[in-house]
Protein backbone atom coordinates (compact mmCIF):
# COMPACT_ATOMS: atom_id res chain seq x y z
CA UNK A 1 0.00 0.00 0.00
CA UNK A 2 1.55 3.30 -1.10
CA UNK A 3 0.66 6.86 -0.26
CA UNK A 4 1.04 9.98 -2.42
CA UNK A 5 4.77 10.36 -1.67
CA UNK A 6 5.35 6.80 -2.93
CA UNK A 7 6.40 5.64 0.55
CA UNK A 8 5.12 2.44 2.03
CA UNK A 9 2.62 3.05 4.83
CA UNK A 10 3.94 1.41 7.96
CA UNK A 11 1.86 -0.06 10.74
CA UNK A 12 2.19 1.17 14.31
CA UNK A 13 4.07 -2.01 15.19
CA UNK A 14 6.54 -1.45 12.33
CA UNK A 15 7.09 2.14 13.44
CA UNK A 16 7.68 1.03 17.02
CA UNK A 17 10.11 -1.67 15.85
CA UNK A 18 12.07 0.80 13.73
CA UNK A 19 12.24 3.29 16.61
CA UNK A 20 13.54 0.60 18.97
CA UNK A 21 16.15 -0.54 16.42
CA UNK A 22 17.18 3.12 16.08
CA UNK A 23 17.49 3.48 19.86
CA UNK A 24 19.62 0.34 19.98
CA UNK A 25 21.81 1.66 17.16
CA UNK A 26 22.41 5.01 18.85
CA UNK A 27 22.95 3.50 22.29
CA UNK A 28 25.41 0.96 20.92
CA UNK A 29 27.25 3.52 18.82
CA UNK A 30 27.70 5.85 21.78
CA UNK A 31 28.69 3.06 24.16
CA UNK A 32 31.47 1.78 21.91
CA UNK A 33 33.96 4.46 22.90
CA UNK A 34 37.67 3.78 23.27
CA UNK A 35 40.50 5.67 24.89
CA UNK A 36 43.35 6.63 22.59
CA UNK A 37 46.50 5.29 24.29
CA UNK A 38 48.66 8.07 22.84
CA UNK A 39 46.53 11.08 23.68
CA UNK A 40 44.34 9.71 26.47
CA UNK A 41 41.30 11.18 24.72
CA UNK A 42 38.07 9.27 24.40
CA UNK A 43 37.21 8.30 20.86
CA UNK A 44 33.58 7.58 20.07
CA UNK A 45 32.04 6.00 17.03
CA UNK A 46 30.60 8.95 15.16
CA UNK A 47 27.65 8.82 12.82
CA UNK A 48 30.11 9.54 10.01
CA UNK A 49 32.28 6.52 10.87
CA UNK A 50 29.26 4.25 11.01
CA UNK A 51 27.88 5.78 7.81
CA UNK A 52 31.15 5.12 6.00
CA UNK A 53 31.03 1.47 7.07
CA UNK A 54 27.41 1.17 5.92
CA UNK A 55 27.98 3.05 2.66
CA UNK A 56 25.44 5.77 3.46
CA UNK A 57 25.55 9.40 4.58
CA UNK A 58 25.64 10.44 8.23
CA UNK A 59 22.20 11.98 7.67
CA UNK A 60 20.90 8.53 6.82
CA UNK A 61 22.38 7.18 10.08
CA UNK A 62 20.55 10.01 11.89
CA UNK A 63 17.31 8.85 10.27
CA UNK A 64 18.00 5.24 11.27
CA UNK A 65 18.69 6.29 14.86
CA UNK A 66 15.57 8.43 15.03
CA UNK A 67 13.37 5.73 13.53
CA UNK A 68 12.40 7.97 10.59
CA UNK A 69 13.80 5.39 8.17
CA UNK A 70 13.82 1.67 8.67
CA UNK A 71 17.13 -0.16 8.79
CA UNK A 72 17.10 -2.84 6.10
CA UNK A 73 18.15 -6.39 6.87
CA UNK A 74 21.53 -6.11 5.12
CA UNK A 75 22.35 -2.78 6.82
CA UNK A 76 21.23 -4.26 10.14
CA UNK A 77 23.64 -7.16 9.60
CA UNK A 78 26.42 -4.70 8.73
CA UNK A 79 25.75 -2.80 11.97
CA UNK A 80 25.92 -6.02 13.97
CA UNK A 81 29.24 -6.93 12.34
CA UNK A 82 30.58 -3.40 12.92
CA UNK A 83 29.66 -3.54 16.63
CA UNK A 84 30.59 -7.23 16.98
CA UNK A 85 27.09 -8.06 18.18
CA UNK A 86 24.94 -11.13 17.58
CA UNK A 87 21.79 -10.08 15.67
CA UNK A 88 19.69 -12.46 17.76
CA UNK A 89 20.73 -10.62 20.92
CA UNK A 90 19.76 -7.31 19.35
CA UNK A 91 16.36 -8.61 18.25
CA UNK A 92 15.74 -10.01 21.71
CA UNK A 93 16.57 -6.64 23.30
CA UNK A 94 14.34 -4.82 20.82
CA UNK A 95 11.52 -7.31 21.36
CA UNK A 96 11.64 -6.77 25.12
CA UNK A 97 11.70 -2.98 24.69
CA UNK A 98 8.75 -3.14 22.30
CA UNK A 99 6.82 -5.21 24.84
CA UNK A 100 7.66 -2.71 27.61
CA UNK A 101 6.66 0.32 25.51
CA UNK A 102 3.52 -1.13 23.99
CA UNK A 103 0.24 -0.56 25.79
CA UNK A 104 -1.29 -3.81 26.88
CA UNK A 105 -5.03 -3.35 27.48
CA UNK A 106 -5.41 -6.72 29.25
CA UNK A 107 -2.66 -5.88 31.71
CA UNK A 108 -4.16 -2.43 32.32
CA UNK A 109 -7.58 -3.95 33.06
CA UNK A 110 -6.03 -6.48 35.41
CA UNK A 111 -4.07 -3.73 37.14
CA UNK A 112 -7.28 -1.83 37.87
CA UNK A 113 -9.14 -4.94 39.04
CA UNK A 114 -6.32 -6.17 41.23
CA UNK A 115 -5.12 -2.86 42.67
CA UNK A 116 -7.12 -3.30 45.87
CA UNK A 117 -6.00 -6.92 46.29
CA UNK A 118 -2.37 -5.94 45.79
CA UNK A 119 -2.66 -3.16 48.36
CA UNK A 120 -4.19 -5.59 50.85
CA UNK A 121 -1.50 -8.20 50.20
CA UNK A 122 1.24 -5.62 50.67
CA UNK A 123 -0.24 -4.51 53.98
CA UNK A 124 -0.52 -8.14 55.11
CA UNK A 125 3.15 -8.70 54.25
CA UNK A 126 4.02 -5.57 56.18
CA UNK A 127 2.04 -6.87 59.16
CA UNK A 128 3.85 -10.19 58.91
CA UNK A 129 7.22 -8.45 58.75
CA UNK A 130 6.38 -6.45 61.88
CA UNK A 131 5.52 -9.65 63.75
CA UNK A 132 1.74 -9.52 63.45
CA UNK A 133 1.25 -13.08 62.19
CA UNK A 134 -2.45 -13.26 63.08
CA UNK A 135 -3.13 -9.88 61.50
CA UNK A 136 -1.39 -10.99 58.30
CA UNK A 137 -3.41 -14.23 58.15
CA UNK A 138 -6.67 -12.30 58.63
CA UNK A 139 -5.81 -9.92 55.78
CA UNK A 140 -4.89 -12.82 53.48
CA UNK A 141 -8.17 -14.57 54.24
CA UNK A 142 -10.11 -11.38 53.44
CA UNK A 143 -8.35 -11.14 50.03
CA UNK A 144 -9.19 -14.76 49.19
CA UNK A 145 -12.88 -14.19 50.01
CA UNK A 146 -13.08 -11.38 47.43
Amino acid sequence: MNNIDNKINRTDEQLLFEKEIGKWLKKTRLSKSKINPLTGRTMVVTQSKLAKHLGVTFQQVQKYEGGANGLGLFKFRQCCVFFNTDPRDVLEIVDVEMWNNKQHPIIEINKEQNAEKVTTKVSSYQALASGGYNEAINKEQNVEKD
